[in-house]
């Protein structure tokens, strides 16, 4: 809707679909959707991740999201739970990670936090995810993990955040300010990890070794991507992040956190003002960006559709995009 406004459209000139069971956009009058179709889109959580490639420009929901977390860590710490950095062999330094978390628990910690509608529309629904979550009983998301994701140890630009008696270094990421929409754009590739962020957490699991597990997810994603793209995967390429959920069913959820240094985008230079204000805003508090995954599940995944009232204009483009595939 954003875009729609912000191109100075009509809905007449512009593809819609509203979910059907949507809390922030209800559909009032359907008289005026007479030609519009009912839609259904297959997707879940299962085998997938979401991230959050767009973060608040206002301070508070950072500040907000910060508490929520330390809270939780110092929570978990005063139980006598662990919270450690782990060195496994899939990763070349250690990641601190609080294992073997209750589902209840990760449910209470995400209605705490708050995220850019931005990244809500890519995918990061806590809303959405929530429902997923407590609307199966599957075993297979029982517990979770959360893995905290440092940035680089050396250099002057390095920097930490005390969690809980632990320093954990921020990652570096540049940023690009949309003001009026209360918006932080990560970067230009509009990932706020890296692709082998979702290794962390996978080890022994079902009497598989950690690294027979990504073995074996690379052996899938490379069959995927054959029979997709009808080539082969080289050794050049870079297995993408969603590789470590969408072909692994023998690991726990995982939930990690991205504790940020904001810094200018080069191309942005006129943004330095506004960035700097953000943070001396800010103070020491980081802002916060968050990623998740679940393993593979395909009969979770199978139960999962979503429902949606689409105007014309969108079928129209649905139905181009459908040639346009025919052709190809």
């Amino acid at each position: 809707m954003t875009l729609m406004h912000d191109a100075g459209m009509r809905p007449k000139d512009f593809g819609i679909r509203v979910r059907n069971n949507s809390a922030d956009l209800q559909i009032t009058a359907y008289n005026k959707m007479r030609n519009a179709t009912d839609e259904y889109e297959y997707s879940s959580y299962f085998g997938n991740m979401v991230e959050t490639p767009y973060l608040h420009f206002s301070t508070e929901p950072h500040k907000q999201n910060f508490r929520a977390i330390s809270g939780f860590v110092a929570d978990w710490v005063a139980a006598g739970r662990s919270f450690e950095r782990q060195v496994t062999t899939l990763t070349k330094r250690g990641r601190y990670i609080i294992q073997d978390i209750p589902k209840d628990l990760i449910i209470r910690l995400l209605r705490k936090l708050k995220i850019s509608r931005f990244s809500v529309s890519t995918g990061f629904d806590v809303n959405q995810i929530i429902s997923s979550l407590t609307g199966t009983s599957d075993p297979s998301v029982d517990y979770f993990d959360i893995a905290f994701m440092d940035g680089n140890n050396t250099g002057e630009n390095a920097s930490t955040v005390n969690l809980s008696g632990r320093e954990i270094y921020r990652v570096r990421r540049t940023c690009v300010v949309d003001k009026d929409t209360d918006r932080l754009n990560i970067g230009h590739r509009g990932k706020m990890g890296g692709p082998n962020d979702g290794l962390a957490g996978i080890i022994d699991f079902n009497g598989k070794t950690a690294t027979e597990i990504v073995d074996e997810a690379k052996r899938l994603y490379r069959i995927d991507y054959k029979a997709r793209k009808g080539e082969e995967f080289t050794k050049d390429k870079t297995y993408p992040s969603d590789t470590w959920f969408r072909f692994i069913r023998d690991r726990k959820p995982l939930l990690m956190v991205y504790f940020v240094d904001v810094v200018v985008d080069e191309e942005e230079s006129n943004q330095e003002k506004q960035i700097n204000e953000f943070r001396q805003e800010m103070g020491d508090t980081p802002a916060v960006g968050f990623m998740l995954g679940l393993p593979k599940n395909d009969h979770e995944a199978a139960k999962a559709t979503n429902r949606y009232k689409a105007n014309k204009i969108y079928n129209w483009f649905e139905r181009d995009d459908t040639a346009l595939g025919d052709d190809e």
